[in-house]
């Protein structure tokens, strides 16, 4: 039977279907055993792309029967010991059972397409069962044994009806060709880029021109024209007569690739531009000064196709020859999603079958087989594993009676009859549920692949056995390892730029950062304080988590001076986000489009970017609906030099611009720690993968000596708190009459107040630089050695 999933959320959409690795990746799982199945569900469905329900029902039923035995006072490990044994048998039953044809062409395509209606057999498509067993054999077989699924575009298209489906031996783009482009292109040489086409709009933000005269106006449009037309020219000396951007192409760029002879193609889908570069044998470019290294695809024919009432652009004839794109028609979005669905678990079982041509029969035969030579086993085996092994045989046992029931026959009846027939000698048979009784799968033409068969065995086997294994559940602390990097400084101090960084951008650390905690230790010029690009000039720990579903990775500065979480999205048009991971809101199940726009300030401009909500994984703990940004345009060129994705503030909520509710806040909310605490241990020495740790929710005693001072937070916006002095070889050098301080992960710097700053540095030996930091000196003394004792109040 099918299933409605309703998602929850401001975007709430509807999903109908009976595909087992949709539904568990869907719900929400609390229980950590439940999770623990689902985690295998996602397996079979990454390794073999079928058997999802057939792997989560045998653990169930394993668990079920062990749960039985333990009530009978049975040890969980004589449970265990008998489950391997009879995994064992199960295996070699299974393996004698099966069947290969590989070296017989046309009995091995009869298998193909037994197969393919076999598992579409319980989908949507059942109805169109022979149309889509055909168009899936066929695009598999023309992989040409490889097993590249990428090679296979799917397009899902309103109207007509599923049988209206079908397979085009090209690649399909959805796209049209626009205006006064050439609507024909014999022989193409194609460009695939990711590049902003649209700078002849002005998009220097916050900045504002002053003109006296139209003229002047004119001049600056002039300019960008020519800008503009030096960039089209450049792309135009890789001799290609067809141009496919991912971003939008404005209508001057487009009028001078038009006047060329070029076709250009803009914004183009994410997925289809990267499949594109893969049967055309291109790679996607975003720099075009040396054409030498750019790697141009190439199809025989480029050409504008309808489909209902839609325009698609078709390449025939590409690079890869084995490509293919299938069609899907349908009359709703439902309709076409379960369909894709359902064609996904088809392509994914027949492409795992060309590289191990085995197949065995289903209909619950095999799962009987099996059954039975664990039944043989067990009357052989002495003792109480001969009880767990039963218990197996009772569990395999199980997957007809399901097959039945769901189908809605007797099942009792049935299985009955199955169990007579093997005991008769007759292996092949098993469950014909069109007519509702026992029959021979051989002649029926209900085959499995052995490897899907095989995956089901051992990943249920082995996951019911690791939770048996449990006897307790431990509620540990998350812990997120931190990567140790050289910090954007750094790295401009080696190449011999950093000089003329500071001369450039003339920056006052103390004053961008914490103006507003020390009003009468210094005057400043400026506005509002705000959160600068310069505060991670000095960052050197990152760590990764993950946002969305499925979960898109990223790293991330874990920042206690601000309060925004934030990465780039998809849509960045920043030089930075070219050399970062982006986020891609498109992919993700969970993500909740906000809308609104958000700004934070940086010394080089803003960073804009739009507000939205997922699901946050950090280490071990899933933070639903987390508020979160996608930046879309990125300031200056320091972030290209960042090893971290984006910034994942630890502040306080007041902190927050746009009333977003920090990570620790929700993750607090959410009761997903025991303690709401979280601690760091950052270590020292070279760069090195391992830097330290960020622990959620506690603290590793075993990490430091001594005895941990908690010390009060006296405004809750930074984590600020009360020193009463800083010491240095046991005397009170600075901060004598006590004073503010803040804890700040998201820099490596010492920053204070001018008078106090220049006092620290006469202590040690340091003069200041330019910029107001500390320029050590070469020769070491005795003073750098000196002990520095921060006394805080608690």
């Amino acid at each position: 039977m099918d299933k409605i999933l309703l998602s929850t959320g401001r975007d709430s959409s509807v999903t109908v279907t009976n595909d087992g690795a949709t539904i568990l990746k869907a719900i929400g799982v609390d229980n950590p055993a439940a999770k623990v199945l689902v985690d295998m569900s996602k397996v079979q469905d990454d390794e073999v792309g079928d058997g999802t329900t057939s792997v989560t029902v045998l653990a169930a039923e394993l668990l079920r029967e062990a749960e039985l035995l333990i009530a009978r006072k049975i040890h969980p490990q004589t449970i265990i010991a008998g489950w391997r044994a009879a995994t064992k048998a199960s295996r070699e039953a299974l393996l004698k059972a099966a069947v290969d044809h590989g070296n017989d062409e046309v009995k091995f395509r009869e298998d193909l397409m037994n197969i393919a209606g076999t598992t579409l057999s319980s989908k949507l498509l059942t109805h169109h069962k022979d149309h889509f067993v055909k168009l899936a054999v066929e695009a598999v077989l023309r992989l040409k044994g490889s097993g590249n699924l990428e090679a296979i575009h799917v397009i899902k298209k309103l109207g007509g009806s599923l049988a209206d489906s079908y397979l085009d031996e090209g690649f399909l783009l959805d796209k049209k060709i626009g205006v006064n482009q050439p609507k024909r292109i014999e022989n193409a040489k194609i460009l695939i880029a990711n590049t902003g086409m649209d700078t002849d709009k002005i998009k220097i933000f916050g900045s504002r021109v002053r003109v006296d005269s139209t003229a002047k106006v004119a001049e600056i449009e002039q300019a960008e024209k020519e800008k503009m037309k030096e960039k089209v020219d450049r792309i135009l000396k890789h001799g290609i007569n067809c141009f496919i951007n991912r971003q939008l192409i404005y209508n001057y760029p487009e009028h001078l690739f038009g006047a060329a002879g070029v076709m250009a193609i803009e914004h183009a889908d994410f997925a289809g531009v990267e499949r594109l570069a893969l049967v055309t044998g291109g790679e996607i470019a975003s720099t075009f000064d040396h054409p030498e290294l750019v790697k141009l695809g190439s199809c025989k024919l480029i050409e504008e196709v309808m489909i209902g009432e839609d325009k698609l652009i078709h390449f025939s004839g590409v690079a890869m020859g084995e490509a293919c794109t299938i069609v899907l028609r349908g009359a709703t979005q439902q309709i076409l999603d379960e369909a894709e669905r359902s064609l996904h678990d088809a392509l994914c079982v027949l492409a795992q079958t060309v590289k191990d041509t085995r197949t065995v029969y289903g209909g619950g035969c095999s799962e009987m087989l099996m059954a039975n030579a664990v039944a043989e086993l067990a009357v052989r085996t002495p003792g109480k594993e001969s009880v767990a092994m039963e218990s197996f045989a009772k569990a395999l046992r199980m997957i007809p009676t399901i097959i039945a029931d769901n189908a809605g026959y007797d099942s009792a009846d049935l299985v009955a009859q199955l169990r007579a027939a093997h005991s008769e000698g007759k292996t092949t048979y098993g469950l014909d549920m069109k007519e509702g009784v026992i029959g021979d799968m051989s002649v029926l033409g209900v085959t499995e692949s052995f490897q899907v068969k095989r995956q089901v065995l051992l990943s249920a086997a082995e996951a019911a056995e690791m939770i048996l294994r449990v006897d307790d559940i431990i509620k540990a602390a998350p812990r997120i390892p931190l990567i140790r990097f050289k910090s954007i400084k750094k790295q401009l101090k080696e190449k011999g730029e950093l000089e003329e960084f500071w001369r450039n951008h003339h920056p006052d650390v103390f004053a961008r950062r914490y103006l507003h905690c020390f009003p009468a230790d210094i005057a400043l010029s400026v506005g509002t304080a705000s959160e600068r690009l310069y505060d991670y000039m000095n960052a050197q720990y990152y760590g990764v988590v993950s946002v969305g579903t499925p979960p898109q990775s990223f790293t991330v500065v874990f920042d206690t001076g601000s309060s925004n979480f934030w990465v780039p999205s998809a849509y960045c048009i920043s030089e930075a986000c070219r050399v970062h991971q982006k986020f891609k809101s498109f992919k993700s199940d969970s993500y909740e489009h906000g809308g609104e726009a958000f700004s934070l300030q940086y010394g080089s401009g803003q960073l804009l970017g739009i507000a939205g909500k997922d699901t946050l994984q950090i280490s071990n703990i899933s933070i639903k609906g987390q508020d979160f940004g996608e930046s879309v345009f990125e300031p200056g060129t320091t972030f290209v030099l960042a090893h971290f994705d984006g910034v994942l503030g630890l502040g306080y909520p007041s902190l927050a611009v746009g009333n977003a509710l920090p990570v620790f806040d929700s993750i607090m909310n959410q009761q997903l720690v025991e303690e709401p605490v979280f601690s760091f241990y950052l270590k020292r020495g070279d760069d090195t993968d391992n830097g330290g740790e960020l622990i959620l929710g506690g603290i590793d005693h075993s990490l430091y000596k001594g005895s941990i001072h908690w010390v009060p937070v006296t405004e809750k916006s930074y984590w600020q708190i009360h020193m009463n002095n800083i010491k240095i070889q046991g005397r009170v050098a600075l901060c004598s009459h006590g004073c503010e301080a803040i804890v700040d992960s998201g820099t490596s710097l010492i920053t204070g107040p001018s008078s106090q700053i220049r006092r620290l540095q006469a202590y040690i030996g340091a003069s200041p630089s330019n910029t107001g930091e500390v320029k050590t000196v070469q020769q070491k003394t005795a003073r750098e050695e000196e002990k520095l004792v921060h006394d805080a109040k608690g």
